[in-house]
Order: C-alpha cells, then structure tokens, then sequence
C-alpha cells in the first residue's frame, strides 16, 4: 500500500506491516530537519520521486543558464533557451513547519552557469539530490535495565547534542513617533540600549521593551494626545532617568515587552525600514530617532545602495525598483502582518533563532516506524561497546518492539548498512582499497538485493575504477559524505546469501562497570557492589538511519491545576499557548444535562478539574459542616504550572 511519495525513501516495503508502512510516511512529514543530517547507507532505489516533488530542501535548474544575481537571500537566474528570469528566496535558515527550521546547506556562487538538472540551491533536509532527515547510528535491540520498555528508547550523549534542532521566529516592531524604548540587556551609566544588536542572546523571550504613554483608563489615545502626554511627562523625567526606572507600574508609562516564541535565542539579522522621508520624521526622542537614522544610512541603507547599484548594471530601472520594494525596502505603509503601520516612522524587522539539543521526552524513530521517547540519556565515557565492530552503542530499541510491530525491514536495513559501513570506513582510511572494497560489496551485499542495480555498480563504477581520475574523485566524494547503497521498496532478498559475509551480525556487548554503578544510582537500588566489566553476547546491532520528530517535550508538555477558562462553557482554554487543559467533552455536556445533572457538571468543572484551592476550600467545608457550596471565584494562578515550567527548564540547564 503506498500512500505517499515518501514512501519511496524507504526500502524493504515489503517485510513492513501496511500500517506500519503508512505510519512511516506520516513520520517522515512529521521529522525535524535537523543540522549536520546525513546521506543513509541505504536508501529506497525511487528516492528521486521523493527529491523531484519537495518544495522545500532543493531547488533544480529547470534548463541551462546563469546566475544573474546574488546577496543576501536573492538570487536571480536567467534560464537561456526559455528566455526566462527566475527570482529565488534563498533565506539562511528557513521554516518548515511552525516555527521548525531547516538551514541552507548550499547556493550556486554568483556569475555561475549551470546546466538543466544541475542544483541551485539546497538545505539540510538534501545533501545533493539524495533526501537526509536523519542520521547514521549504531543501534542494539537489547534490553536495558528496563529502561527501553515498550515506547522507551535509550541514547547516548553525544548522539543527544547531535541531533540538532534549529527554530526560526520573526517578528515586526513598529516605532511611532511618540516611542520610548528601555534598555533590557545592560544597564550600564549614561548608556541607552534601544535594542539588542545581531548575534545577541535574548533573556528568555523578551527582544525590547517599548514604553507608551498612557491614556484615560489605561486606554491610548490618539497619536496628537500622545505627543502632547509625553512632553509633558519629560519635564519631569529625562531619557537617563528612565535607566534607573524599577516599578514601571507606578509611572504614567505603558510598557509593551516585544517577545518571540524562543527563549534564550540568537538576534540573526536586523532590517530598518524608513516608512517616511527624513523630513517628515520629529520623533520626541531625539536620541532613538538619532540611533536609528544613523543605522539605516550608514548600515542597512549603504547595504540598499549596494543592491541598488549591483541591479542597475545588470536590468533596467523598473525591474531594479520591483526587487528593491520586495526583499529590500518596506514600502506597505498600511499594513505588515497584524500591525497596523499608517502612523510609523521606522519597522524593525528582526529575526530570532535557536538550536536545541535532544532531552528527556524528545521523540524520534526509524524508518519503520518504530518510535520511541527518549527515557536515558547515558553519557559517553559509559556507553555499551559493540566489541566486534568496536563501536559504542548510540541507541538501544527493545528488541520485542520489531515483532509487535511487524516491521522487519528495519532488520534487514541493518544487514545491508553494516556492511556498507565497513567498506565507507575502508576507503575513507585507505583510499588506494577503494575497487577492492566496492567488488566486495557488490559481490556480497548488492548481488543478492537488486540483480539490476547489481549490474549497474558493475559497470558505471567498478569498471571505471581502474582510472585514477575517477577512482580519487570517487573516494573524494566518499569523504565529504558517506558511501550508500540503493534498495528497492519491494523485492525478495536472498538472505542466506546475505548474512553469510564476513560481517558479523550479532556481537558481544561490553558494559562496563561504571555503568552499572551508574544505573543503580538511576535506579536507586542496592546491589552488591560489581568490580569487573559485563558481557552480553549475541546481541543484534548495526547502524540504523534513525529521525527525530516534530513531538519534542518541551513544545507540548503541559499542565496545570487553574487557569483560563472561556467564559461561555466555563471550561478550560485549548492549546497549550493558552495555558489549556483537559476539557469535558459536549456529547458527555449534553447527557448531564439531559439527565438533569446540573450540579455534577459544575463540580467537574471546578472542583474535581483544575481548581486547586476550590477543592481544598471542599475538603474544609465537609470536614466541618458536612456541607458544602460551589464557589465561582477561579482567579488564582497556576502553581502547578510554574512547576513543571521550572523542571523543564532545569533538565534543559
């Protein structure tokens, strides 16, 4: 059963469950384009079905041609025989989905040609036009002090700050005429920090703070009584003396924090927007109308000029203003997203981004989709050693987890990718064994796969091996990458032949005994004390091209025990960005109701679900009269909250 093009990714379709199958291609929609991904060892042989149809990771010359034009994230080829220009948006980091972000792995170089096929533009999600999503790992299927248990999957710590996750936010701060902006990030004397500076480190999610006057009711007024306001309150306070402010509270000041959906993140770039002409800009504070006029002329608007000057050499003066207006220069003065910019002198366009690491209840899987939750993070100096290859043990699967799922092409990419990693080891230590190692493999591994793509290697590699041209560009190729094999999706593998190679399969797996000292800590149990190494023999391992999903505990944990509910249902919000929780649902509603149970829909919805003091208020109640009486007071904050928050943000540290 194929369901989607990303199926074709993925080999040994034929020894995988249905469902599984059409779990795995949900997966691979759902993984995180990750840094320093990598080419798999094996890869499904219609992977180009896969290459040809994303809109994201690459982007392939349509015909010959040339690059007209490059800087910044622009590029503008023309396309000879269609006579064509092509303007392409070629950001540094780009988003996938929410705020989940893929990086630009590579850009033709600027008064390149190229020919029809040739990659333009490609980022981490392809590594030329061979999809990567994932990473080459060394995994076992061995039982780990419980820890690997059903979904539960165990890693080690340098895999953990290897797979990478990068986020990207930008946002737009408009800056009025009657605009004050506090100093966040250093409070150093007779200085005036307006914003944060590229490659700055944000405290938590606050980029700036913006200070307005406040109008009748805390309500802001129009933009002439605003003016008016604030002249008048820097009669009795200056720009300096708003350094030393603590309780903005108490001052005739509204305070608006700009914030971004990243904590702790990374100022990557900032653009300045003038929406009017110089002369027709007054702004009440001099010094910030100063700072930014200076940055637009002699940083950002000398970057224009630069642009300017670079088009006007290659097209005519309309084609110029057109891609200045689009990737340069702000021209919409009405609207920019949701901000209204009618009465703005500048927009700050900043961008924000962040890397992750992997923690505890981060999620990731394999091709197969066997999934699990990260559960151990083991550090390195600890890791299981698979004696016969000797490599440590990156990640651990529950070996019970293959035949409850009923995914056995998992195992089989272990059987094919082991031997291709001796070989791609080979050759990247002795180059001059480069034909040695490929007639091997293609002897012993590829003849018993696929006949068809057995021939192929034979002769458009092996044969052309003999010419020191080809052989060094060959192994050149090896060593910037990695050396991989195509699969087919469905096919009937002749596995006796297979396994009978000189790789061995099953191995002896050291623990030593640090770890089992250090597993007794996690475990807190008392065992006698151990002095010497554990061995387990014939355990199952080999790499595995394993991904990490979109389903990371630090974006969906939540909890709480108060908080927001809506008004009409007076039950909790959705969605943890509301503070949300569990709700009962409108068919459960609905049958209370019908049965005249009124009251138990008001207790469910108070005290027995989120409300915290409500209940202790209960418990007093009866335990004193016997009686008791709902409450409709419900606006304290959530403790619970605050915890679970702080705990996240401790593993993270």
């Amino acid at each position: 059963m194929i369901t989607s093009i990303n199926l074709n990714s993925i080999p040994f379709l034929s020894s995988t469950d249905a469902t599984r199958a059409s779990m795995a291609s949900k997966q691979i929609q759902q993984t995180l384009t990750s840094l320093n991904t990598e080419i798999p060892y094996v890869i499904g042989s219609e992977y180009r079905y896969l290459t040809d149809n994303s809109p994201m990771g690459i982007i392939i010359a349509e015909d010959d041609g040339k690059v007209i034009f490059k800087k910044d994230d622009l590029l503008i080829v023309f396309y000879s025989n269609l006579n064509k220009l092509e303007e392409i948006h070629v950001p540094p980091v780009k988003k996938t989905h929410g705020n989940y972000a893929t990086s630009l792995r590579y850009c033709i170089d600027a008064d390149k040609e190229f020919k029809k096929g040739d990659i333009l533009v490609t980022y981490d999600c392809f590594i030329n036009d061979i999809p990567t999503y994932g990473y080459n790992v060394f995994t076992a299927f061995l039982p780990f002090f419980g820890f690997n248990h059903e979904d539960a999957i165990v890693i080690s710590e340098s895999f953990a700050n290897r797979a990478i996750v990068k986020f990207v936010d930008k946002i737009f701060i408009p800056i009025y005429e009657y605009t004050l902006m506090i100093p966040f990030y250093q409070n150093v004397l007779n200085s005036y920090i307006y914003f944060p500076s590229v490659k700055q480190q944000i405290k938590e999610d606050i980029v700036c703070c913006i200070l307005s006057p406040k109008g009748t009711d805390n309500i802001l007024v129009s933009s002439a009584t605003m003016k008016a306001n604030v002249q008048n309150m820097l009669k009795s306070i200056n720009l300096s003396g708003l350094l030393s402010l603590e309780d903005i509270d108490n001052t005739k000041f509204v305070v608006n924090k700009i914030k971004t959906k990243l904590e702790n993140g990374i100022i990557n770039g900032i653009k300045i927007h003038r929406l009017r002409k110089p002369s027709e800009i007054h702004m009440i504070d001099k010094r910030l109308q100063q700072t930014l006029d200076k940055l637009y002329v002699n940083v950002y608007g000398k970057h224009i000029t630069e642009a300017y000057q670079t088009l006007m050499n290659k097209f005519d003066t309309k084609y110029t203003e057109y891609i200045l207006r689009k990737y340069y220069i702000c021209r919409d003065r009405r609207k920019r997203g949701n901000i209204n910019l009618t009465d703005a002198c500048y927009l700050l366009e900043i961008e924000i981004t962040k890397e992750d690491k992997t923690y505890y209840g981060d999620k990731f899987c394999n091709r197969y989709a066997n999934k699990g939750v990260v559960s151990l993070i083991v550090p390195d100096e600890l890791r299981p050693i698979a004696l016969e290859s000797n490599q440590p043990i990156d990640f651990i699967f529950n070996p019970f987890g293959v035949f409850s799922r009923m995914n056995l092409g998992q195992i089989l990419e272990i059987l094919i990718s082991k031997p291709v990693l001796y070989c791609d080891t080979l050759i990247k230590q002795q180059p001059e064994k480069t034909k040695e190692a490929i007639t091997w493999l293609n002897e012993n591994v590829l003849k018993y796969i696929d006949k068809n793509y057995y021939d192929r290697v034979q002769q458009q590699i092996i044969s052309n091996l003999d010419d020191d041209n080809f052989r060094n560009q060959f192994a050149k190729s090896i060593q910037e990458t990695n050396l991989f094999v195509e699969a087919p999706c469905f096919a009937e593998i002749d596995i006796r032949n297979l396994i009978r190679n000189k790789i061995s399969y099953k191995e002896t797996i050291l623990l030593p005994k640090e770890l089992i000292t250090f597993m007794k800590q996690k475990l807190k149990i008392e065992l006698p004390p151990i002095d010497k190494d554990i061995y387990i023999p014939d355990v199952f391992c080999g790499p595995m091209y394993i991904q990490k999903l979109s389903k990371l505990a630090s974006k969906i944990i939540n909890a709480r025990d108060l908080g927001v509910v809506k008004s009409i249902t007076k039950q909790p919000t959705k969605g943890r960005a509301k503070s949300g929780g569990s709700r009962l649902g409108q068919m459960e509603i609905e049958a209370l109701i019908t049965n005249g149970a009124e009251l138990a829909i008001k207790e469910l919805l108070s005290v027995k679900s989120d409300w915290s003091e409500g209940k202790s208020d209960l418990i007093k109640q009866l335990t004193t009269t016997g009686e008791y009486h709902l409450p409709d007071n419900r606006t304290i904050q959530s403790r619970t909250k605050e915890v679970i928050d702080t705990q996240i943000k401790f593993l993270k540290e």
